[in-house]
């Protein structure tokens, strides 16, 4: 008898050994489609942030919008309340472009791929309307702290 338990202690090995082959050969075999790589390009929009008093309406600033990229690239500057692109380059490793603006709202800008229209990267210009009569005090206005 213990010959043969010892025979299917090596069998039961032999299945883990075959079992764990097979997967590893099922895995290597099957071809995942590769991550679509991020373009690295890096886009800045400055100032990025504009606060309303309760008299103002609109906000008027002018903005310097760069971006830079490690390879080189064409692409087209949109910005989300026009239909057309404000500025393009092509073949360029990094670009800047000055624009002013009035809004109310805010404005997001994306950087476009000429080829494909992809957007690659977006960066957004905020409006904050401060409501100061609606806020509540942090503290009385005689307390020391």
């Amino acid at each position: 008898m213990l010959p043969a338990r010892s025979l299917i202690k090596t069998f039961n090995r032999l299945k883990v050994i075959v079992c764990a082959l097979s997967m590893l050969i099922l895995v290597a075999s099957v071809r995942a489609e590769p991550p679509r790589e991020l373009p690295g390009i890096i886009f800045s929009v400055k100032p990025r942030l504009c606060v309303l008093s309760e008299r103002e309406r609109h906000c008027s600033d002018k903005l310097e919008l760069k971006w830079q990229a490690p390879t080189r690239q064409s692409l087209c500057l949109h910005r989300s309340d026009q239909a057309s692109a404000i500025k393009c380059w092509t073949r360029k490793f990094s670009g800047i472009h000055e624009v002013e603006i009035s809004t109310a709202d805010d404005i997001e800008f994306q950087l476009v791929a000429v080829t494909d229209q992809a957007p690659l990267v977006t960066q957004t210009f905020e409006v904050v309307k401060s409501d100061v009569k609606y806020r509540r005090r942090r503290r009385n206005a005689w307390s020391f702290f």
